[in-house]
């Protein structure tokens, strides 16, 4: 299956629509952040998405009052750690977590998802958690081991849909639509592969390689 969709890939890659790519930062696994030149007189880049999200931990902005009451309902932090090296039992910092709400702000806390920076609790890379509330308790929807890169009004659900990058072993990136469907989010089809677009007669078959591939790699659960 790995040979098959490497051959692909490369099929598929030499006719994709070009657009710039993009590099990883290096110090932060799936992270795309391109510091802006504001002096190099380029035109601004057009937005692709409806909310474009391009998170750099180190210049996250502090957390809320709710926002970590909600990282620490879910266990996810600890309240009482004040180092903020340790990535293993992290504290309930802007540092290691960033919190979004899945319908809006008024519902943040009973539908939200959390991105966790890489290396926290372990994982080598980001992770996104997604929570709902039932029953007075948070249940855990979706995991995903990717970045997060997007989120739009959906055209079937109250919930956004989410843009989700992934990364193979090979260091390709997948970047992936998610909608809600019966209580979770559900894989709909690939956007792009390396940054680059992908051509509308390739659509159909990449969506299923890239979903397959996803799953062979338990990147999402």
């Amino acid at each position: 299956m790995k040979i098959a969709l490497n051959s692909l890939l490369l099929v598929v890659l030499v006719i994709f629509t070009a657009c710039k790519d993009e590099n990883p930062n290096g110090n932060d696994v799936n992270s795309t952040h391109s510091p802006n030149n504001s002096n190099s007189g380029e035109l601004l880049k057009p937005k692709e998405y409806e909310q474009e999200i391009e998170i750099v931990f180190q210049e996250n902005k502090d957390n809320t009052s709710l926002e970590n009451k909600l990282l620490q309902a879910v266990n996810l932090c600890n309240p009482n750690e004040k180092d903020l090296k340790n990535y293993l039992v992290p504290a309930c910092d802007s540092k290691f977590f960033k919190v979004y709400p899945l319908i809006d702000k008024n519902s943040l806390e009973t539908n939200f998802l959390v991105l966790c920076r890489s290396g926290v609790q372990g994982f080598p890379m980001r992770r996104i958690l997604v929570f709902t509330k039932e029953n007075d308790q948070y249940i855990t929807t979706n995991t995903f081991l990717a970045d997060l890169v997007g989120m739009e009004t959906s055209k079937s659900s109250e919930y956004k849909d989410l843009i989700v990058q992934f990364m193979d072993t090979d260091e390709n990136r997948f970047e992936c639509r998610y909608v809600w469907r019966e209580g979770r989010y559900a894989y709909d089809k690939v956007m792009k592969i390396n940054g680059n677009k992908i051509k509308a007669q390739y659509l159909d078959s990449m969506r299923v390689e890239i979903g397959r591939e996803i799953s062979r790699l338990k990147l999402s659960y």
